[in-house]
């Protein structure tokens, strides 16, 4: 204990010091900074990943009030990334924060994953999940992909080489933008986290190659393998 400030006590048991030492080594990519991404970014905050990269070029706007974390009646207007890593340092200022305000595309990727261990799909559109995907097999790092809609999510872990988010999504047309309830993107965010962990820590019982459904509505979820 005597490396780990109290902010990390309830962590040990479930994790070792060591893998906390491993998590305060590691870098993660959270890319968009809504509904999930918001939720995502917070927990790993304070689970000490040591470093966060916050990929978001939108701003807050009133329609995101019902949902997004770090939307606020003061902030409309402002930065998404910039407002997520104000919210981060109030909570743990250890934690190194580096703000992308770009949409993430194709020329562009690489650099936004460069030194980055682990990303994050907290996207709202397909487009820019197969631009990640693509860059994340390029720069040999592992996603963790998450969607909402409505009352139900989904969460699956990609490695270089999976192709999943290509095969789930192969010639799927663009969905127009769905209703999100508050509940179902902070939850899903939840098993996003928790896939983020065991792929840093080199755990076992990770989602790869396999979906995970949750039906928020109906009160149950289900597992489907993919490929």
């Amino acid at each position: 204990m005597a490396m780990l400030s109290d902010r990390y006590a309830r962590n040990l048991g479930a994790l070792s010091e060591a893998e906390m030492a491993k998590l305060r080594a590691a870098s993660a990519c959270v890319v968009g900074l809504g509904g999930l991404g918001g939720h995502v970014a917070m927990q790993l905050a304070r689970l000490g990943i040591g470093r966060l990269v916050l990929v978001d070029h939108d701003r807050f706007q009133e329609s995101n009030l019902n949902r997004q974390l770090f939307a606020t009646e003061a902030n409309l207007g402002e930065s998404k990334a910039r407002e997520a890593a104000r919210a981060l340092a109030t909570v743990n200022s250890g934690v190194a924060c580096r703000v992308v305000e770009e949409r993430l595309e194709v020329h562009n990727a690489l650099r936004i994953l460069s030194d980055c261990d682990i990303a994050i799909d907290a996207l709202d559109n397909l487009g820019a999940r197969l631009v990640l995907e693509s860059a994340c097999e390029e720069a040999g790092i592992p996603l963790v992909h998450g969607a909402v809609g409505e009352w139900v999510g989904q969460v699956t872990t990609v490695y270089p080489g999976d192709r999943s988010l290509s095969l789930l999504y192969a010639e799927a047309p663009e969905p127009d933008p769905p209703s999100v309830l508050a509940f179902v993107p902070a939850a899903v965010a939840g098993f996003e986290v928790a896939e983020a962990v065991k792929v840093l820590l080199s755990r076992e019982g990770t989602l790869r190659r396999r979906l995970l459904l949750i039906d928020f509505l109906a009160g149950r979820s289900m597992v489907v393998e993919l490929g």
